[in-house]
Protein backbone atom coordinates (compact mmCIF):
# COMPACT_ATOMS: atom_id res chain seq x y z
CA UNK A 1 0.00 0.00 0.00
CA UNK A 2 2.92 2.36 0.62
CA UNK A 3 3.69 2.01 -3.08
CA UNK A 4 0.15 3.08 -3.99
CA UNK A 5 0.40 6.17 -1.76
CA UNK A 6 3.75 7.21 -3.23
CA UNK A 7 2.58 6.51 -6.76
CA UNK A 8 -0.56 8.59 -6.21
CA UNK A 9 1.50 11.62 -5.24
CA UNK A 10 4.11 11.15 -7.97
CA UNK A 11 2.03 10.10 -10.98
CA UNK A 12 -1.55 10.80 -9.99
CA UNK A 13 -4.55 8.80 -8.90
CA UNK A 14 -5.09 6.92 -12.16
CA UNK A 15 -1.73 5.18 -11.82
CA UNK A 16 -2.32 4.18 -8.21
CA UNK A 17 -6.04 3.41 -8.00
CA UNK A 18 -5.58 -0.22 -9.08
CA UNK A 19 -3.13 -0.72 -6.20
CA UNK A 20 -5.52 0.84 -3.70
CA UNK A 21 -8.33 -1.37 -4.98
CA UNK A 22 -6.22 -4.51 -4.46
CA UNK A 23 -5.91 -3.68 -0.76
CA UNK A 24 -9.51 -2.59 -0.14
CA UNK A 25 -12.08 -5.16 0.99
CA UNK A 26 -15.75 -4.29 0.45
CA UNK A 27 -16.92 -5.82 3.76
CA UNK A 28 -13.86 -6.28 5.96
CA UNK A 29 -14.27 -8.70 8.85
CA UNK A 30 -10.80 -9.00 10.37
CA UNK A 31 -9.00 -6.16 12.14
CA UNK A 32 -6.12 -6.28 9.64
CA UNK A 33 -8.54 -5.85 6.71
CA UNK A 34 -10.24 -2.94 8.49
CA UNK A 35 -6.92 -1.20 9.13
CA UNK A 36 -5.85 -1.63 5.50
CA UNK A 37 -9.23 -0.31 4.35
CA UNK A 38 -9.14 2.78 6.53
CA UNK A 39 -5.64 3.72 5.35
CA UNK A 40 -6.13 2.91 1.65
CA UNK A 41 -9.55 4.59 1.45
CA UNK A 42 -8.29 7.68 3.27
CA UNK A 43 -5.36 8.19 0.90
CA UNK A 44 -7.43 7.41 -2.20
CA UNK A 45 -10.03 9.98 -1.06
CA UNK A 46 -7.39 12.65 -0.42
CA UNK A 47 -5.83 12.25 -3.85
CA UNK A 48 -9.22 12.17 -5.60
CA UNK A 49 -10.20 15.41 -3.84
CA UNK A 50 -6.97 17.03 -5.02
CA UNK A 51 -8.00 16.34 -8.63
CA UNK A 52 -11.59 17.50 -7.93
CA UNK A 53 -13.12 14.03 -8.37
CA UNK A 54 -15.49 14.40 -5.42
CA UNK A 55 -17.87 11.63 -6.46
CA UNK A 56 -15.23 8.89 -6.35
CA UNK A 57 -13.57 10.51 -3.31
CA UNK A 58 -16.88 10.36 -1.43
CA UNK A 59 -17.27 6.66 -2.25
CA UNK A 60 -13.81 5.79 -0.90
CA UNK A 61 -14.30 8.08 2.11
CA UNK A 62 -17.47 6.36 3.27
CA UNK A 63 -16.06 2.89 2.59
CA UNK A 64 -13.04 3.73 4.75
CA UNK A 65 -15.12 5.39 7.44
CA UNK A 66 -17.11 2.16 7.89
CA UNK A 67 -13.83 0.34 8.59
CA UNK A 68 -12.65 2.72 11.33
CA UNK A 69 -12.12 1.23 14.76
CA UNK A 70 -12.55 3.37 17.91
CA UNK A 71 -8.81 3.31 18.62
CA UNK A 72 -7.69 4.07 15.07
CA UNK A 73 -5.11 6.79 14.57
CA UNK A 74 -7.05 7.72 11.41
CA UNK A 75 -10.17 8.87 13.32
CA UNK A 76 -8.99 12.49 13.46
CA UNK A 77 -7.94 12.41 9.81
CA UNK A 78 -11.38 11.18 8.77
CA UNK A 79 -13.04 13.91 10.86
CA UNK A 80 -10.99 16.53 9.04
CA UNK A 81 -11.68 14.93 5.66
CA UNK A 82 -15.42 14.77 6.45
CA UNK A 83 -15.54 18.57 6.12
CA UNK A 84 -15.15 18.13 2.36
CA UNK A 85 -18.38 16.11 2.20
CA UNK A 86 -20.57 17.27 5.06
CA UNK A 87 -20.94 21.01 4.54
CA UNK A 88 -22.36 23.05 1.72
CA UNK A 89 -19.66 24.43 -0.52
CA UNK A 90 -19.99 27.78 -2.25
CA UNK A 91 -18.31 28.91 -5.45
CA UNK A 92 -16.82 32.26 -6.30
CA UNK A 93 -13.96 34.15 -7.91
CA UNK A 94 -10.96 35.79 -6.33
CA UNK A 95 -11.49 39.38 -7.41
CA UNK A 96 -9.08 41.32 -5.18
CA UNK A 97 -5.66 40.46 -3.73
CA UNK A 98 -3.75 42.49 -1.14
CA UNK A 99 -0.23 42.49 -2.56
CA UNK A 100 2.47 41.01 -0.32
CA UNK A 101 0.03 40.01 2.43
CA UNK A 102 -1.18 36.60 1.27
CA UNK A 103 -4.88 37.30 1.35
CA UNK A 104 -7.64 38.58 -0.84
CA UNK A 105 -11.38 38.61 -1.30
CA UNK A 106 -13.77 36.30 -3.10
CA UNK A 107 -17.08 37.23 -4.61
CA UNK A 108 -19.84 34.61 -4.65
CA UNK A 109 -21.00 33.58 -8.11
CA UNK A 110 -24.66 34.08 -7.26
CA UNK A 111 -24.38 37.05 -4.84
CA UNK A 112 -22.52 39.99 -6.33
CA UNK A 113 -21.39 42.43 -3.66
CA UNK A 114 -20.79 39.95 -0.85
CA UNK A 115 -17.10 39.89 0.05
CA UNK A 116 -15.53 36.79 1.55
CA UNK A 117 -12.05 36.93 3.05
CA UNK A 118 -9.59 34.29 1.78
CA UNK A 119 -6.16 33.71 3.29
CA UNK A 120 -3.73 31.70 1.17
CA UNK A 121 -3.28 29.19 4.03
CA UNK A 122 -6.87 28.04 3.37
CA UNK A 123 -6.15 27.17 -0.28
CA UNK A 124 -5.87 23.44 -0.95
CA UNK A 125 -3.35 22.35 -2.12
CA UNK A 126 -1.11 24.89 -0.36
CA UNK A 127 0.27 27.75 -2.45
CA UNK A 128 3.20 30.11 -1.96
CA UNK A 129 2.50 33.82 -1.60
CA UNK A 130 3.78 34.59 -5.12
CA UNK A 131 1.52 31.86 -6.57
CA UNK A 132 -1.45 33.26 -4.65
CA UNK A 133 -0.85 36.73 -6.01
CA UNK A 134 -1.21 35.36 -9.56
CA UNK A 135 -4.60 33.79 -8.85
CA UNK A 136 -6.73 36.90 -9.38
CA UNK A 137 -9.82 35.88 -11.34
CA UNK A 138 -9.48 32.21 -10.40
CA UNK A 139 -12.58 30.26 -9.40
CA UNK A 140 -12.75 28.48 -6.04
CA UNK A 141 -15.02 26.11 -4.19
CA UNK A 142 -15.03 26.80 -0.44
CA UNK A 143 -16.91 26.64 2.86
CA UNK A 144 -18.13 29.98 4.21
CA UNK A 145 -17.72 30.64 7.93
CA UNK A 146 -18.82 33.72 9.81
CA UNK A 147 -16.61 35.22 12.50
CA UNK A 148 -16.40 38.57 14.34
CA UNK A 149 -14.77 40.24 11.29
CA UNK A 150 -17.19 38.94 8.69
CA UNK A 151 -17.30 36.07 6.21
CA UNK A 152 -14.24 33.85 5.73
CA UNK A 153 -13.52 31.13 3.18
CA UNK A 154 -12.26 27.82 4.60
CA UNK A 155 -10.95 24.76 2.75
CA UNK A 156 -10.82 26.65 -0.56
CA UNK A 157 -10.15 24.49 -3.60
CA UNK A 158 -9.08 25.90 -6.92
CA UNK A 159 -11.54 24.92 -9.64
CA UNK A 160 -10.12 24.01 -13.01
Amino acid sequence: MDYAIKLAHLEGINSSLAYFDQVITISPKRIKEKKLNEVACYHASKVLIEVNDFERARRYFFMGKKSLTPSSKYNDRYKELAIEFSQDRSCGKLYYIVSGKGYGFLELNDNVGIQIFLHRSEVIPKVAIDEFENMKGSAFSFIVEKNEKGLTAKHARLLK
